[in-house]
């Protein structure tokens, strides 16, 4: 038997992840923590061109969203530090309008180094439940002035690509 097949109807409701917001950005030079007594924005100079739904205020280092919803925010940081003796990073979240961000609360670690050279890859994410327009900011604070955000370059024999001294993702994902 044959039949017959109607005209094509109209497209129908994105599915559940059809239309939420998803980004990627990174920076790509190393950024010195240098003063005791001041916290520091991680600067994001990167975005991937097929970001959606996010943009980077980059004057900022914030990550911005166009649309309400809840956001899971990662992050990873390749740190070291530069001087002798013991220290601490503190890292932490920002929230809130562009320009406005707060602390967020119950949210900060901090992470100790013992002697100068030292590497460590912090990677966490966090859920932030945001208006549209709002921002996301990474903060950083080394307590005796030598932490660094640590880029490394291409590397040869054998070949590996660069390492990033910051990559920060988010997704939409309620």
């Amino acid at each position: 038997l044959f039949r017959s097949q109607g005209d094509t109807g109209p497209p129908g409701p994105p599915g559940p992840l059809g239309n939420r917001a998803y980004a990627s950005f990174a920076s790509t030079t190393t950024q010195s923590l240098t003063g005791v007594g001041n916290p520091a924005a991680v600067a994001l100079t990167v975005a991937d061109p097929w970001n959606s739904g996010a943009a980077l205020n980059a004057g900022q280092n914030a990550v911005c969203v166009t649309s309400a919803g809840v956001y899971n925010y990662q992050f990873s940081l390749q740190l070291t530090k530069s001087g002798g003796g013991a220290d601490y990073i503190d890292i932490w979240p920002k929230t809130g309008p562009d320009g406005a961000e707060q602390n967020v609360p119950l949210s900060n670690t901090q992470l100790r180094f013992g002697a100068s050279g030292d590497r460590i890859a912090a990677a966490w994410n966090f859920f932030f439940g945001l208006a549209a327009g709002d921002c996301m900011q990474l903060w950083a604070y080394s307590s005796d002035g030598t932490g660094q955000i640590l880029a490394i370059g291409t590397q040869t024999t054998p070949d590996r690509p660069a390492v990033p001294p910051a990559i920060v993702t988010i997704r939409q994902v309620g």
